[in-house]
């Protein structure tokens, strides 16, 4: 028999688990911009605009160390000046639309990766 403790916190879990979707966000990069304190934005990234994705020092809330920031902001260059488009995926409850600017990406896992 399960306790009813047992049984709350399975319909917890459940509800968490079924808030959370795989997602990903495609789109042309534009105003690629570090700060003077080296916080990496971009005006447009994939449809987000101005998001927070990393800091040159590492103390960003993306947990990107300096030399994967450095690589991002190196990535995000290519693609303004070549004029590809990058795509990045996301695992949380929003969407491409939900991302609000001036603030950290929630549920970023994965990219930017270039796309023909």
């Amino acid at each position: 028999m399960i306790s009813h403790k047992k049984a709350a916190l399975f319909a917890v879990a459940l509800a968490f688990a079924g808030s959370a979707q795989a997602y990903t966000c495609q789109g042309r990069v534009t105003g690629v911009t570090l700060s003077p304190s080296g916080q990496l934005t971009a005006a447009e990234i994939a449809g987000l605009q101005w998001p927070y994705l990393c800091e040159l020092n590492g103390s960003s809330e993306s947990n990107a160390t300096t030399q994967t920031c450095k690589a991002i902001y190196a990535l995000l260059l290519t693609a303004q000046a070549s004029g590809k488009h990058v795509q990045l995926w996301f695992n949380d409850s929003g969407d491409c639309t939900t991302h609000t600017a001036w603030q950290p990406l929630t549920g970023w896992y994965w990219g930017p990766m270039l796309v023909d």
